[in-house]
């Protein structure tokens, strides 16, 4: 069974084993979930020295090695052996930006209220709070099975995308 199709079954199994479902009834686990503005866990005036741009409303935190470190398989049988990158995000104020998988490589979660990892992020819009930052910084990252060459689709409202490779716990041919 290709990886792309084990990790998406045995994330529906765990989705259906947390929702109290089992994998014979029809109810499918959702693939897009929404980061919550209160999640964030900084607000900037610019993008941090260390993030990228991506698009103009969006940036992830970028590489100065080769790559993102990966964590260590889970051992506890749950997450099916999915393994963690940390990789903070930042999105301008008052836009809302989609990021989705350009492949079924991995698995995304920002800010602290999603449950599961999903396939596809909305954010915001989020606005500035007592008129500080100009940008909102959120915690999480991505979810894989094995070491990846990750792309990421930005995606503003007006339908532009832009896509950045994320190198997770191996090289990628990035810039």
């Amino acid at each position: 069974m290709p990886r792309s199709t084990a990790l998406r079954a045995t994330l529906t199994v765990m989705a259906l084993a947390s929702a109290g479902c089992t994998p014979g009834q029809t109810t499918q686990p959702s693939t897009i979930a929404s980061v919550i503005c209160g999640d964030a866990i900084d607000l900037v005036a610019e993008v941090p020295d260390n993030f990228q741009l991506v698009g103009e409303n969006s940036a992830v935190v970028s590489v100065s090695l080769d790559r993102f470190a990966i964590g260590a398989r889970d051992t506890d049988g749950s997450a099916a052996d999915l393994r963690f990158s940390k990789i903070p995000i930042a999105l301008r104020n008052g836009e809302q930006v989609t990021i989705s998988l350009k492949s079924s490589t991995g698995l995304l979660s920002w800010g602290g209220s999603m449950l599961e990892p999903v396939e596809t992020v909305t954010a915001g819009p989020c606005e500035a709070i007592n008129g500080d930052g100009t940008w909102h910084v959120f915690a999480g990252g991505v979810y894989v099975m094995e070491p990846s060459c990750v792309l990421l689709v930005f995606t503003d409202e007006d339908g532009d995308s832009e896509t950045t490779e994320l190198p997770i716990g191996r090289s990628c041919g990035r810039k």
